[in-house]
């Protein structure tokens, strides 16, 4: 994996997610900014954040910046060999919170089953739900708002402030209802997709695992030129409901001499 990916890798997903939440309204208001591809990818030194090292007060300041660009230097050329090699002893992380989730929103949408009538209405309550979960990331970008557009906003949590971030995340739920532009919010869009389509699906049950694959999913059809996986998820992708697979352009595979083809054909154009 450190030679195929060169040490690179994509942001985690709310950091990703966040970070398409905020260009859309800066791009919208027409500042300048930086295309998303250039945004959301890292090394894999930093791909659960980024650590800050703060020196210690007596510490001169020429010093202590000097400190903290050796160390990120020396973390940013850390490859993912020597990260592996580091935790190596460190327990595997539970995944009691994504069943837990998964436990949730299988009574959520158990719960609403009887209300949808349509695949249609499915991404609809699914847009919903993921544009309402950014209320830290739409603080921040009205903040930022402020100081550029010189205007003052309601003090935090007042019902004035909540109505500005409903507001918001209304108008993240009409883009991305919309589903004209692919480059737009693509991991919001992508997960809410699959999230529909388990719904709309009232024989599959969701599960951890599920979780996983749709932000894989997310990751690799808005970011990547193309995704291998499992068939399952395969099927998913490219049910002609959702096609995602042709609406992101990113091939997919699911087996590995269909993987191997593929990485052949980029030889072949090379």
């Amino acid at each position: 994996m450190d030679e195929l990916s060169l040490g690179y890798c994509l942001a985690d997903p709310e950091t990703r997610m966040a970070t398409e939440v905020a260009h859309h309204f800066h791009e919208r208001l027409g500042h300048d900014v930086h295309s998303l591809d250039a945004l959301v990818w890292s090394k894999a030194s930093y791909a659960l954040g980024v650590l800050h090292r703060v020196p210690p007060d007596f510490v001169p300041h020429d010093v202590a910046l000097a400190i903290q660009k050796g160390v990120f230097d020396e973390t940013w050329e850390a490859s993912l060999t020597m990260i592996v090699d580091t935790i190596d002893a460190s327990p595997v992380p539970s995944n009691d919170e994504l069943e837990a989730a998964a436990a949730r929103l299988i009574a959520e949408n158990d719960a609403h089953a009887h209300e949808l009538r349509s695949f249609r209405q499915a991404v609809k309550a699914e847009v919903r739900g993921v544009a309402g979960c950014f209320d830290t990331t739409l603080r921040e970008v009205t903040q930022r708002l402020e100081c550029r557009l010189g205007i003052v906003a309601p003090p935090s949590g007042s019902d004035e402030w909540r109505a500005i971030l409903d507001m918001l995340a209304a108008v993240i739920a009409a883009e991305l209802d919309k589903g004209t532009e692919p480059g737009r919010l693509p991991s919001l869009a992508i997960e809410a997709a699959l999230h529909a389509s388990n719904r709309w699906d009232r024989q599959r049950r969701l599960d951890a695992h599920d979780l996983l694959d749709f932000r894989h999913a997310a990751a690799a059809l808005a970011y990547c030129d193309a995704f291998f996986t499992e068939k399952p998820l395969r099927t998913m992708i490219e049910q002609k409901h959702i096609a995602l697979d042709r609406r992101f352009r990113c091939p997919v595979r699911a087996t590995v001499a269909e993987a191997v083809d593929y990485v052949e054909t980029l030889g072949a154009v090379r």
